[in-house]
């Protein structure tokens, strides 16, 4: 590994290492995200012998990359990524230099490829964790336990990514969780199957803390600048204080109309983004298609639906220290400095518990990172017209 800024780096192309002094990294960023299966890469490395580029051929052994990253040579904060090339993008200069750049997936052929015609009346929770690592290759699963339980799964001749897409909206727990996201996070170097419902991951450990400030405090990791988005009135207007829907119930041969709330919504915050005066006059969800076993009240896909929208409402970015093994779902909190130094941290609206969406690695000068958050909310102290949350993540 090479030591690049200020953090140590090995770039492997089919195995043969390659120079990567930070003087030819033009751009390089590693990205996870919880709304993406797989997570990918974009990298441009300036290439003055024009040796990848020109000279080397471009074939199944070269479409493969390896990176490992680590904060020093004893593989502090390590990780490491097997990635498939699917798009090059050499750019001539000179004679021979060169810009070289490439973009893909992490390598997980059996996400792709291929397509199965199967179904499984067992266990949920077993089934899933069968495709990750049989079929995926996964080095270990994250499935809930909630779904350790009997289920009818069918996959008509669709390869595992449309299947995941198509469960991630069906699945529902023991206790009728909805919301579950499908994903592969790569944590240490390890690639981890997560299929886990929002009320599960807003229940887990703080993973990291960040405070709004240019020094770390305490163990506090310093944010250096932040956006945030308050989506207030815009999910209002789709009516976010409740869910109406309506189906056709086969079983009864009749039109059911019914009413999702957030009662079991476990809330990252004190008050949902929600104000009490809302209705719910504009927003009904209606067909719904046909009945099935899984699916006969349709509750899990109305539901996955509405905690979907009231899990965004609110989301910001931050940028701060690069952090090798954080994954998206992880539960973070952040606090701002006003908030320390006035000793009362609920002045800060925006400061409490959040879920890591999105993750951008930026590697050059210094290991970066961009980080998406979202919750359903604001903490306060002060009066104000929202929606209490019933069940808030402790």
């Amino acid at each position: 590994m090479q030591l690049t800024g200020n953090y140590f780096l090995k770039l492997s192309f089919g195995g043969i290492e390659v120079p990567t002094y930070q003087r030819f990294l033009r751009r390089f960023d590693v990205i996870q995200d919880i709304n993406k299966f797989l997570p990918s890469f974009d990298i441009a490395l300036l290439d003055p012998q024009g040796s990848l580029t020109h000279l080397v051929p471009f074939d199944a052994t070269m479409s493969r990359l390896d990176i490992q990253v680590a904060d020093d040579m004893t593989l502090t904060n390590y990780n490491e990524y097997e990635l498939e090339i699917y798009r090059r993008k050499p750019i001539g200069k000179f004679a021979t230099g060169a810009l070289y750049e490439i973009t893909g997936l992490l390598d997980m052929e059996g996400m792709l490829t291929p397509d199965y015609c199967r179904a499984s009346n067992g266990s949920m929770k077993t089934f899933l964790e069968g495709i990750a690592i049989n079929e995926l290759g996964c080095d270990t699963t994250n499935v809930s336990p909630s779904l350790d339980y009997p289920n009818m799964i069918l996959q008509p001749n669709w390869n595992n990514a449309t299947l995941f897409d198509d469960l991630k909206c069906r699945l529902v727990g023991k206790n009728g969780e909805p919301l579950f996201y499908i994903f592969i996070s790569v944590r240490n170097g390890k690639t981890i199957f997560n299929c886990m419902s929002f009320n599960e991951l807003a229940a887990g450990s703080t993973q990291f803390k960040f405070i709004i400030n240019d020094d770390p405090y305490q163990d506090y990791i310093p944010v250096f600048t932040y956006k945030i988005f308050d989506n207030y009135k815009i999910l209002g207007v789709f009516a976010s204080k409740e869910q109406d829907y309506s189906y056709y119930d086969y079983y009864a041969g009749q039109f059911v109309n019914a009413t999702a709330t957030l009662d079991n919504f476990l809330s990252l915050s004190k008050y949902f983004l929600i104000d009490q005066s809302d209705t719910t006059d504009s927003n009904c969800m209606t067909g719904l298609g046909r009945t099935n076993e899984s699916t006969k009240d349709f509750k899990n896909e109305v539901y996955a639906s509405y905690y979907g929208r009231t899990a965004n409402m609110v989301k910001m970015w931050i940028t701060t220290w690069g952090i090798n093994n954080i994954c998206p779902g992880d539960r973070v909190q952040v606090l701002f400095g006003q908030g320390v130094a006035s000793g009362n941290l609920a002045t800060c609206q925006y400061s409490g518990n959040w879920l890591v969406e999105k993750l951008i690695h930026s590697y050059g000068k210094t290991h970066r990172m961009k980080v998406l958050l979202m919750r359903n909310g604001l903490d306060t102290d002060q009066d104000c017209t929202l929606i209490k949350a019933q069940k808030e993540a402790t």
